[in-house]
């Protein structure tokens, strides 16, 4: 996979992301305790309840140093908890937890799925922040080269693993490139340091499984070697998708939640709330269709994609998933299925042919079924004339359509606990 947008990105704003002495270029004071830092700073926000806190309590309550001695430890554990927005300095000696602090401590999060999270929204440099453009960088390098070296963390070291100058200085070069970074701000071509710059990052990779050790460097058996993994690749395809995503659609969305929002409270206070239902339900349409939008294809969705999902007692309230309408433009090959013949457009927005997904059996339907109805086998990848047809087109056309979709997929949803003779048409 190219991830043309994710490097076109990078190449956009490397004087930002990478050559820039502040601010976003990886750099080695970023920790790898990051996994360290949080529970810690939890703990004593647990226990004390304050928002606030100052250097001197961080050293003494939360890490258990001397202030003085051990004021670089207090530092690293202050940037691991700053670059994941947890915490934030408001003036000399006080540093506040964040809101995004309370809401993980509120809701008991798993770190490495926020992290994921984050990793999985970004759309743009201002969602990145060191960390974060640590862990891009380095999977950057993946891309570029094939694989991820780990360089030994000393000069001495390196200069025994590399024995041949030349070869130093080239790979100093390809680091300084992919990372900025240059050792005690020298020049490659002094060959008085190793590249080693995302060492103390790598564990936290590692960690979150978007890199693995495949074995040793080709030219120099002592460097081990990564790459990405299967769960890295998704994570680089979904930040690629969302950096082809036109901004203004973002806010679109969040202009439809605050009306859709609106709309709730006049509902609950007004008896005559038939018509403006109808409006709820449109504008929420509207909503999943641009989440769908945003999420892009799993890479294994021809594959293993058709399994049977039990659900729960509760079959009035099921939720929609645009991942699986993601999925399901995909396997259609962005084209549509009542009639592949029909043609739309590259829609601006992702860069694909546009196209709108539809259930062909109603969520409505799901009190008759024991298994999801929210999967990709009863999704239809649709042109938007044939969506419209079937949404509000005549009683016959909407039958034609159905009969002839259902034959389509009558054994993709036998497969998934979904037998059609279960479904009374005539309610």
């Amino acid at each position: 996979m190219a991830y043309d947008n994710f490097l076109k990105f990078y190449k956009d704003n490397e004087n930002v992301l990478i050559f820039n002495d502040d601010g976003l270029r990886p750099k080695k004071s970023i920790t790898r305790d990051i996994f360290v830092s949080v529970p810690m700073f939890v703990d004593w926000y647990t226990a004390n309840a304050r928002k606030s806190l100052t250097i001197e309590e961080i050293a003494r309550d939360i890490l258990e140093v001397n202030i003085d001695t051990g004021i670089s430890t207090v530092k690293d554990h202050i940037v691991n908890m700053e670059q994941l927005g947890f915490l934030y300095k408001e003036n000399r000696n006080l540093y506040k937890f964040t809101s995004h602090f309370l809401q993980y401590v509120e809701n008991c999060d798993d770190l490495d799925d926020v992290i994921i999270k984050k990793l999985k929204s970004i759309y743009g440099i201002e969602d990145i922040t060191m960390f974060y453009n640590s862990i891009l960088s380095t999977l950057r390098e993946g891309i570029i080269n094939g694989f991820i070296i780990k360089f030994p963390d000393s000069e001495a070291k390196f200069k025994k693993a590399v024995p041949n100058k030349n070869d130093r200085i080239k790979m100093m070069y390809d680091i300084y490139n992919l990372y900025g970074f240059k050792g005690n701000n020298s020049s490659p071509e002094n060959d008085n340091y190793t590249p080693n710059i995302n060492y103390r990052i790598f564990s936290t990779i590692i960690n979150l499984d978007l890199i693995e050790k495949v074995g040793k460097h080709p030219s120099y058996s002592t460097l081990d070697i990564y790459k990405i993994t299967r769960f890295g690749q998704e994570i680089l395809n979904q930040i690629n998708w969302n950096l082809g995503i036109n901004k203004e659609k973002i806010n679109l969305k969040q202009n439809y939640k605050d009306t859709a929002n609106l709309l709730e409270i006049l509902i609950q206070n007004n008896p005559d709330k038939e018509g403006m239902l109808d409006i709820l339900n449109e504008i929420n349409e509207k909503i999943f269709d641009i989440d769908v939008q945003n999420c892009c294809p799993k890479l294994d969705v021809d594959s293993n994609i058709d399994r049977p999902i039990p659900i729960g007692m509760d079959k009035e309230n099921v939720s929609r998933d645009p991942q699986k309408a993601s999925n399901a433009k995909a396997i259609a090959n962005y084209k549509c299925e009542y009639d592949e013949n029909h043609t739309t457009f590259i829609d601006d927005y992702n860069h694909m042919p546009y196209i709108e997904t539809e259930y062909l059996i109603p969520l409505s339907f799901q009190k008759y079924f024991d298994y999801s109805l929210d999967i990709e086998a009863n999704i239809v990848a649709l042109c938007p004339l044939c969506r419209a047809r079937y949404k509000k087109g005549s009683l016959s056309e909407k039958r034609v359509f159905t009969k002839k979709m259902l034959n389509k997929r009558h054994k993709r949803l036998l497969i998934c606990g979904i037998d059609v003779r279960n479904i009374p048409f005539n309610n």
